[in-house]
């Protein structure tokens, strides 16, 4: 399997972060420099003081416009303001209510899966989730009725697998949560979140489709606002490749194709930054 990491999708997020990592630093060392100068004996240089705090405005302003948009736009604050089921019942209606309508949308274009379905929520078929995870769940679930209905809309040949990564926190009562889930999987590797600042809530589709599908699926990722982040794209033939180097070569200027003619099977793991929220972030 040839597995192609997006790096450049997810490092503009990146860099991002590190540059409110940095201006909250500048941030904090200007306002030292102020209210050290306020309480000297040599505040009487009342310009430099008047200078000092216009920059000290400028930091800010600059920090909190953004800290705004690394939370994402409109789509991110709906997400977040969204009502929590109250109920470990109230979740398990809503969530079967999810699984119907994203059958019937992957119906509606045509998009082969299973009959049985659950989009990555199979471990709620009999019970919501614990009422400690219920809303990183909600979560997952607006991730992927997000990700997924964009999905369908561009006609992908089938569905294959749905995964979210589990959630965090020990093991329930009854056992369940002491082993992986049916359809959880535990991410590894490079991640954009930032500890202290963002967590990351992984989703892994894999379907199967032409190359074009995949381009404008993950072009719609990218233009979409919310702090959502290609980590990994990895690519496999749907079918048995040839060995005919000159049939792949064909019209390649003599270039072996990464992602060869026809259909493939993709695996694309996305994650959501959700923030962390504290006094300061609230305050911005």
């Amino acid at each position: 399997m040839l597995g192609v990491a997006l790096v450049a999708l997810g490092w503009g997020v990146h860099a991002g972060r590190q540059e409110t990592l940095r201006l909250e630093q500048r941030l904090r060392q200007l306002e030292r420099e102020w209210t050290g100068l306020k309480q000297s004996e040599a505040v009487a240089d009342v310009q430099a003081s008047a200078e000092l705090q216009a920059q000290v405005e400028r930091e800010a302003a600059r920090l909190a416009g953004l800290r705004q948009v690394l939370r994402g736009g409109g789509t991110a604050r709906r997400w977040a303001d969204a009502k929590r089921p109250a109920t470990r019942t109230d979740a398990y209606f809503e969530i079967a209510a999810q699984v119907e309508r994203l059958r019937a949308a992957a119906r509606a274009r045509g998009v082969a899966c299973r009959d049985d379905e659950q989009f990555g929520f199979a471990d709620y078929r009999e019970a919501g989730p614990e009422p400690e995870h219920i809303p990183v769940v909600l979560r997952q679930r607006q991730i992927l009725d997000h990700l997924l209905t964009e999905l369908f809309l561009l006609g992908p040949h089938q569905l294959d697998r749905v995964e979210r990564s589990r959630p965090q926190g020990a093991a329930t009562t009854d056992g369940r949560m002491a082993t992986m889930g049916r359809d959880e999987f535990e991410p590894g590797g490079w991640t954009a979140a930032l500890s202290g600042r963002s967590n990351p809530i992984a989703v892994r589709i894999a379907f199967t489709a032409q190359s074009e599908v995949l381009r404008r699926w993950l072009n719609r990722i990218t233009e979409f606002d919310a702090p959502l982040v290609v980590r990994l794209v990895e690519v496999a033939p749907s079918e048995p490749r040839t060995d005919n180097r000159a049939a792949l070569m064909d019209g390649t200027d003599g270039i072996v194709p990464v992602v060869p003619p026809g259909r493939s099977r993709f695996t694309v793991t996305v994650e959501y930054l959700e923030p962390v929220m504290t006094e300061e972030t609230k305050a911005s």
